[in-house]
């Protein structure tokens, strides 16, 4: 399942490049996102699902305080549904 989200790494640096995703909003997605791939080994299933909700919720305030805008915010929100299905969460 993990395999999957390799898409969702690679899209911020593109999007930071266009700039539409402000630089604080793409480093601070890409630590969440590395904290739900990558730490700890062996979560369960809940802790998944709050990883995976406190990244969703940071994409919403950013998308809110349009720090992540246009085509970038459409590009994130497909990744973030495809890595939500990776990983089995709600």
């Amino acid at each position: 399942d993990r395999d999957v989200t390799g898409v969702q790494t690679c899209a911020l640096p593109i999007c930071l490049a266009s700039g539409q995703v402000s630089q604080q909003a793409g480093q601070n997605m890409f630590n969440e996102l590395s904290q739900l791939l990558f730490e700890p080994p062996g979560q369960n299933q809940q802790q998944l699902q709050q990883r995976y909700d406190q990244l969703v919720q940071e994409y919403d305030q950013y998308r809110a305080s349009n720090q992540i805008s246009g085509q970038s915010a459409i590009q994130l929100g497909y990744a973030l549904s495809l890595l939500r299905q990776a990983i089995g969460a709600r």
